[in-house]
């Protein structure tokens, strides 16, 4: 067994810096992010290189700018001939997997993800078991789709989606019941790889896991919310941004952006 540590990079979904409570969000609840900053280093100042999904997806695991590797929106993949840090540790003898969703390829509507595994290994992994983000999964077939369709799940979120259509602004839980949410899924995926991993066999030192926290989450998280400490702003000039801060009160009560 080797001495070289285990690698494992947790990255969430549509959530800025400050939506943790150890950033000092007035609002959030975020115990188990909050738990990990304090037993480790928080990098208060780092910086993506875009705000958009796949871009800044594809700096993370490439390194180049957007204007280098030439993904400046949520379509397309990265080059065939850019290496990744997987590649790097796969040289230095780690196995690597992927487990979650990594929008590394434009999610094409009514093709199922694993046909792309082949574009998943020459990104260096080794295992993939990859999802979509939580709008794409109408669309888009997964292994998680298909867990859901197995249990008779699948036609309600779609018909839960379906009703969304233009309303933005809707916020409520969603169908699937929170064992089996999203984020639990994916959750669970990883811990399965991770205890399924022979200590005495090939080396399996990095294993890349991303949780895709997204709006529409089971309603015990609502809970995670503090909206006694959310004041609108209300003033005789301020009527827009009432509207405003309801829209955010909204979204953030159904955004999954606590763990």
């Amino acid at each position: 067994m080797s001495d070289r540590p285990h690698i494992l990079i947790l990255m969430t979904d549509q959530q800025r810096a400050d939506c943790m409570g150890c950033a000092g969000h007035p609002v959030l609840r975020t115990p188990t992010m909050d738990r990990l900053a304090a037993e480790g280093v928080r990098f208060a100042n780092a910086t993506t290189t875009s705000p958009l999904c796949m871009p800044a997806r594809a700096s993370f695991v490439s390194g180049p700018y957007c204007h280098n590797h030439g993904i400046w929106a949520n379509r397309g993949q990265l080059p065939a001939d850019d290496e990744t840090f997987f590649h790097h540790l796969r040289r230095a003898g780690y196995t690597t997997a992927y487990i979650g969703k990594s929008h590394f390829h434009a999610h094409v509507s009514g093709s199922h993800l694993r046909d792309n595994e082949h574009y998943m290994h020459a990104r260096g992994i080794d295992y993939v078991h990859e999802t979509t983000g939580p709008r794409a999964t109408v669309k888009t077939r997964s292994y998680m789709t298909d867990h859901w369709e197995r249990l008779g799940l699948y036609q309600a979120l779609q018909a839960d989606h379906e009703h969304r259509r233009g309303k933005h602004w809707l916020a409520r839980p969603s169908p699937l019941p929170e064992e089996e949410f999203l984020d639990s899924y994916i959750g669970r995926q990883a811990v399965e790889y991770v205890d399924g991993c022979d200590p005495a066999g090939p080396l399996r030192d990095a294993a890349f896991s991303e949780v895709a926290f997204g709006r529409g989450g089971p309603a015990s998280r609502t809970t995670m919310v503090r909206t006694d400490r959310y004041k609108y702003a209300v003033n005789a000039a301020g009527k827009l941004r009432e509207q405003m801060d309801r829209l955010i009160c909204q979204w953030l009560l159904a955004a999954q952006v606590c763990m």
